[in-house]
């Protein structure tokens, strides 16, 4: 290939990360579709064996390709092998971080357009969103008055705007580098991004939000006095003032009643409540993954014998409950029951990597970097997140601009 067409690709690959940054919150195949055109063109540029030496030497990126292969290894030990294949495809974004982290490494700029990037994309979503809540637009796509989430699911869509107002905040509040214009500007965004968050349904973006409120508050005053004070206010308030909130706790409050009691049954979903059950359900998945757990403690059942293993200790512990299932909705006990406790402790490797970078950082990156890490860690406990096509892609837009050390002598934005 010639050197005019390598220069040509290397001048798109950063941009295509910003538009991967910029697309997620409104379609996830399209984000990943920009994605796999970066990694085509991130392999015809060359270079790769530079490229190996710089994720070798960072283990925010080499974590995840060991934890892929494990899964892989996993196959092995594995009777349903077309499942295993799929997980391997849901987790193939692992890969995906050490090529970002290794553009983001050459283009120190990519990581800040990328972050607002998404910030600016999110808001418009966040706007669309409360336009349908108040009915001042039809719904549309996956959008109604009563789960107004327009384009993602509400699921990936609460934990999406949770983070993107944390990021909002952050930079409004640490963020040197931008003008008092462009700081007002992120302020607005990230107040929008929270009133979406509160119109929309899903118990684990109100967690994530309280969570990283909490964090930033902590990492403004450094006094756990407020963190505490400003929570209770905004939980209480969101409870009385927000309807979805308000009907969403009292929901998973009388789910978590009805397991206790023994009256939450395979009569409650074939009631059409499905959408509207989410702790109670997860109780018992928890409780039958931990059953499989004990039985495959260090290497598991294997990446693909998850929902077999499952069957067959629901039809001895729960057999009037949820038949199908394919996963805890519980990252950790996912991990645990496919690889073991050796794929567990490299799975929380990444994240111990993750964190242990911010204590090189300054600034805003540091406390980006907690901040997402704290942000994954407690989401995946409600879901497998790290499965997900929207939660892993944004995972690995993050973490990669997250590991990579910013240029902390650039001039401010104005």
């Amino acid at each position: 290939m010639s050197f005019a067409v390598k220069n040509k690709i290397s001048k798109w690959i950063p941009w295509l990360l910003v538009a991967t940054f910029a697309l997620l919150p409104f379609s996830a195949k399209i984000a990943n579709a920009a994605a796999l055109l970066l990694l085509v063109l991130w392999l015809l540029e060359g270079g790769l064996k530079e490229k190996w030496v710089e994720v070798r030497s960072n283990s925010v990126a080499f974590l995840p390709v060991i934890y892929f292969l494990l899964l892989c290894l996993g196959l092995l030990w594995s009777s349903d092998l077309d499942w295993g294949l799929h997980i391997i495809k849901k987790s193939r974004r692992f890969l995906l971080i050490p090529v970002f982290m290794s553009v983001a490494a050459r283009h120190l700029w990519v990581c800040r357009r990328g972050i607002y990037a998404f910030i600016v994309s999110i808001a418009l979503t966040a706007i669309l969103s409360i336009g349908v809540f108040f009915q001042w637009l039809p719904p549309f796509g996956r959008a109604i008055p009563l789960n107004p989430s327009p384009f993602v699911y509400h699921t990936s869509y609460g934990p999406e705007l949770a983070w993107a107002a944390y990021l909002s905040f952050a930079i409004l509040l640490f963020d040197s580098k931008l003008s008092k214009g462009w700081k007002i500007g992120f302020g607005i965004a990230g107040g929008l991004i929270a009133v979406a968050l509160f119109v929309n349904i899903g118990v684990a973006g109100y967690a994530a939000f309280f969570m990283l409120f909490s964090l930033l508050i902590l990492q403004w005053k450094k006094n756990i006095l407020w963190p505490a004070l400003a929570v209770i206010l905004l939980a209480g308030s969101a409870y009385f003032l927000s309807p979805s909130v308000h009907r969403r706790i009292d929901q998973n409050i009388q789910e978590v009643m009805n397991v206790q009691e023994g009256t939450a049954s395979q009569e409650n979903i074939a009631d059409g409540q499905v959408e509207n059950t989410s702790i109670g359900p997860r109780l018992v998945f928890w409780g039958n993954t931990w059953q499989m757990i004990k039985q495959h403690p260090v290497f598991g059942v294997g990446t693909g014998d998850f929902p077999v293993e499952y069957e067959r200790v629901r039809r001895q512990r729960t057999p009037s409950h949820w038949e199908g299932v394919d996963n805890p909705h519980n990252m950790y006990l996912m991990v645990w029951a496919q690889s073991g406790l050796v794929g567990l402790i490299v799975f929380l490797g990444i994240f111990a990597a993750l964190f242990a970078k911010s204590f090189r950082q300054s600034g805003l990156e540091a406390k980006m970097t907690v901040g997402l890490t704290c942000f994954m860690l407690l989401i995946m406990m409600s879901d497998a997140y790290m499965q997900l096509n929207n939660a892993s892609l944004l995972f690995a837009l993050f973490a990669s601009a997250s590991a990579v050390r910013q240029d902390a002598e650039k001039k401010p934005v104005s």
